[in-house]
C-alpha cells in the first residue's frame, strides 16, 4: 500500500454523468487513500489545482468530479483523456454546531448519530441554511423539517458505505 499523502499521478478518460464530468480513479489509488467513504483530495488535472472530494461508486472503487471551470478551460469534453495528481487531503473543517440545533440533536432520538454519519459538506449546508434563517421562528422551523431529512441522509450514506465492499468504513 502506498503512503496516505504521497503524490499519486494517473491518466484517465472523462466521461459525462447527466452534466456532470467525472473520471474513474484506479483501484489502487483508491486503497493507498485508504479505500471506504468519501475522500478527501488536493491535486492538479492537467495541471490546473484541484481540492476536492472522491466519491465511491462501489467495490471500494472512487470517482473524480471534474469541475465545470476546469473541462471548460482545458477545453476538453468526454472521451478525452486527462493527466490527474491527486494526493490525500486533509480532514474536513467541521462546523460549530448552534445552540439551538445541538439542543434538538440531543431531544431527537437518533438525529445526534445521523448528524455524525452524514459528510461535513452537508453538516455545513444543513447549518448555513439554519444559520441564513432571519427569524427566530423560521430557525426553528427549519431544525424540525430539516432533521428528519437529515436523519434519512444518514442511513441512505451508510448503507451506501455498507455497500461499497469490504474496505467500507463502518
Amino acid at each position: 500500500m502506498a503512503e496516505k499523502n504521497r503524490e499519486t499521478p494517473f491518466h484517465a478518460r472523462l466521461y459525462k454523468i447527466g452534466v456532470n464530468r467525472a473520471v474513474d480513479v484506479p483501484a489502487k489509488i483508491s486503497e493507498s487513500f485508504g479505500g471506504g467513504g468519501f475522500i478527501p483530495v488536493q491535486g492538479s488535472i492537467e495541471g490546473i489545482p484541484i481540492a476536492s472530494t472522491l466519491v465511491p461508486r462501489g467495490n471500494g472503487r472512487h470517482r473524480l468530479f471534474v469541475h465545470s471551470r476546469i473541462w471548460n478551460r482545458l477545453k476538453i469534453e468526454k472521451g478525452d483523456f486527462v493527466e490527474v495528481l491527486l494526493t490525500r487531503g486533509g480532514a474536513p473543517k467541521e462546523p460549530a454546531i448552534p445552540e439551538d440545533l445541538a439542543v434538538a440533536l440531543r431531544m431527537t432520538k437518533g438525529a445526534a448519530e445521523a448528524y455524525h454519519r452524514v459528510t461535513s459538506a452537508l453538516r455545513r449546508e444543513f447549518i448555513n441554511w439554519i444559520d441564513n434563517a432571519k427569524q427566530p421562528e423560521t430557525r426553528a422551523h427549519r431544525i424540525q423539517k430539516g432533521l428528519p431529512v437529515l436523519m434519512a441522509r444518514g442511513r441512505k450514506r451508510m448503507q451506501r458505505l455498507n455497500q461499497s465492499g469490504p474496505t467500507a468504513k463502518k
